[in-house]
């Protein structure tokens, strides 16, 4: 048996690795898919995942959300702790009604998900946002035409390939 202590101090070191992987960037498919199955460990059937493709709105969704769930104006600070992204979801509040919790992520997963809301956003704006964030963060995509090519082929980011369509979504997000 597993003490209380024990088991708080392996959340607390899970979260930890959490942390540091998401800020990095694995284009690796086997390091990436590795670290995508340990971030979604320890989610419930109650919680649920919002999920898109980056540049798509998950921002704002979150916002509204946060505040509808906890009755408090949305703030960055408020709304990260309220609502994670998947891996630090360990000590997130439990805000929905059957005690759940409220998670985002733009990864695949292909792993048990009950609750998902699936945010999509006309590609071309996506496209056109990516572009202009990747633009400011100084990560040069090349002239439009070139980076259109690649996030169309889903090579612009590590989200893009195989992460379905627009249409259909990435398959683990349908039912």
């Amino acid at each position: 048996m597993v003490s209380a202590g024990v088991d708080g101090d392996r959340r607390l070191a899970l979260e930890r690795l959490h942390r540091i992987a998401r800020r990095a960037r694995f284009r690796s498919r086997v390091l990436r898919k590795a670290v995508v199955l340990s971030r979604y460990r320890g989610l419930t059937p109650q919680d649920v995942v919002l999920g898109s493709y980056p540049r798509s709105g998950t921002t704002y969704v979150r916002f509204v959300l946060a505040e509808i769930f906890t009755g408090t104006p949305s703030r960055f600070g408020r709304v990260r702790g309220a609502f994670p992204y998947v891996g630090g979801h360990f000590s997130a509040p439990r805000l929905l009604p059957d005690g759940g919790k409220l998670v985002y992520s733009h990864e695949l997963h292909s792993g048990p998900c009950r609750r998902a809301i699936y945010l999509i956003r006309e590609p071309r704006d996506v496209a056109a946002s990516e572009y202009r964030w990747l633009m400011r963060r100084g990560r040069t995509p090349g002239p439009p035409e070139t980076f259109l090519r690649d996030f169309l082929k889903g090579r612009s980011n590590p989200w893009g390939a195989g992460s379905g369509t627009c249409s259909t979504g990435p398959k683990w997000w349908s039912p």
